[in-house]
């Protein structure tokens, strides 16, 4: 359901292209929040969502710095 919402706001039908928008936001908000942070949101997280979340994550990698545009 919460993956028709997703489309249904990015105006798609393709659920690949609707998966990919909140695993490019979780995975900018992961890298940006610090490991601790990161467990305790992970930790609410649906189990599914937890599993993108957490995907190529290098944790000694992290937090990253914001850059300058």
């Amino acid at each position: 359901m919460w993956l028709h919402a997703v489309a249904e706001s990015l105006d798609t039908e393709d659920s690949r292209f609707a998966l990919r928008a909140p695993r490019a936001w979780l995975h900018t908000v992961r890298d940006r929040i610090g490991v601790n942070s990161s467990a305790h949101l992970s930790a609410q997280l649906l189990e599914l969502l937890r599993g993108v979340y957490y995907e190529n994550w290098v944790p000694s990698h992290v937090p990253v710095t914001a850059r300058a545009a």
